[in-house]
């Protein structure tokens, strides 16, 4: 997460097929074998086979289908083991964080400072979610905005997990007094997804 301020693409403008990283994937699988354990053959079997296929042993470093591999299983898990409730769409996000953030990479985060972070999200979002793009907007010593500017098919499966995972990726710097607000969302039908970061 000198800023470079992009031209938001239109949502509506031909739709792109997007595709995830394992490392994004690994998460959700693990995320239901802890939290719910007593359900994740339930929940695997609820899946079509294109998903289970992906899920039965994700690459971290290949790509997937957004849809079938994130989407997909993220719906499942609202509707059948949290009865309709999307919190856990941005609880999913912190999971992610804390289950990617850990080793060498726990550390190069506790080093890092938040502005640090921020500035290489730009960076680091495409190599999750591709074809998108992240830019920050405005940085200062502690405050910052963060756009996601190019992101077909977002939705509220995934906007969540995303604010979810900066919340906590911020956090783990060491940051007080954090606050991260979605004051933009393509899910809502915005031009872009914005995220108002303060901290103390």
């Amino acid at each position: 997460m000198g800023l470079q301020l992009l031209q938001p693409p239109s949502p509506n403008k031909g739709v792109k097929y997007m595709e995830v990283k394992g490392a994004a994937v690994l998460p959700l699988r693990e995320y239901v074998k802890k939290h719910y354990p007593n359900k994740y053959d339930e929940w695997y079997a609820s899946l079509p086979e294109r998903s289970r296929d992906i899920l039965e042993n994700p690459f971290v470093g290949a790509w997937y289908p957004m849809e079938d591999a994130v989407t997909i299983p993220t719906k499942a898990i609202v509707d059948k083991l949290c009865d309709g409730d999307m919190q856990v769409t941005y609880d999913l996000g912190i999971f992610s964080a804390e289950f990617a953030l850990t080793g060498i990479y726990k550390i190069f985060v506790k080093m890092g400072s938040p502005s640090f972070i921020i500035k290489k999200a730009s960076v680091i979002f495409p190599s999750y979610y591709k074809p998108s793009a992240m830019q920050t907007v405005e940085l200062k010593k502690n405050s910052a905005k963060v756009q996601i500017i190019d992101f077909q098919g977002m939705n509220e499966y995934i906007e969540p997990g995303i604010h979810g995972w900066i919340h906590t990726a911020m956090l783990m710097t060491g940051v007080k007094d954090l606050s991260v607000k979605v004051t933009k969302s393509l899910t809502r039908g915005d031009d872009i997804t914005e995220f108002d970061i303060n901290w103390g």
